[in-house]
């Protein structure tokens, strides 16, 4: 089985002081996490991510440094990880990776990312044009092309934070929560 989009079924919950499980449970009650956690039941992965966004008064934007951040994959043994720059940043953007089958089926992890948000300008909300279009130089590509500009333009008045993700079993998310929530 495979549930994706269900933060947005509880995005507009208060999570304060609440278990996300049991806040999952009040959203999908025909799912019983208990009975999922267990290893012999077979195996549910969840995802687990933890955003940091600046608060100030000017529009900011949350950068990783890649130099730092694959350090921190390579002490957390993963496999290699896949680089994202994010433009024309040589030391800032996203990493993802893989942990190792045999070390993944003992900490019961599976799969860690940390990524920069400001890709929710574009998410969801960019539309290219079509290659003849680009080609014609037509009204069809200079109104796409508007369009990514306002977005970008928009952008300027908010402020975008950063992301670590982490792919693991319930178990191992549910002993992970109270040192995330002590590290935030």
């Amino acid at each position: 089985m495979d549930i994706r989009g269900i933060k947005l079924t509880n995005k507009e919950r208060d999570h304060h002081g609440n278990d996300p499980f049991e806040v999952l449970a009040d959203v999908i009650p025909a799912l019983d996490f208990d009975y999922m956690s267990k290893p012999e039941n077979g195996e549910c992965v969840v995802d687990l991510g933890i955003s940091a966004s600046p608060e100030a008064d000017q529009p900011m934007v949350g950068l990783w440094n890649l130099t730092q951040v694959d350090a921190s994959f390579a002490k957390a043994a993963t496999n290699t990880p896949r680089l994202f720059n994010v433009g024309t940043l040589a030391d800032c953007g996203a990493v993802s990776a893989e942990y190792p089958i045999d070390c993944a089926s003992v900490i019961q992890m599976r799969y860690c990312m940390a990524y920069n948000l400001i890709f929710e300008i574009v998410r969801g909300n960019i539309q290219f044009p079509e290659n003849s279009d680009a080609y014609a130089a037509n009204g069809t590509f200079h109104a796409c092309i508007n369009q990514i500009i306002n977005l970008y333009t928009d952008a300027k008045q908010s402020s975008y934070g950063v992301k670590d993700e982490l792919r693991a079993s319930i178990w191992t998310v549910k002993a992970l929560l109270p040192i995330a929530k002590e590290k935030v």
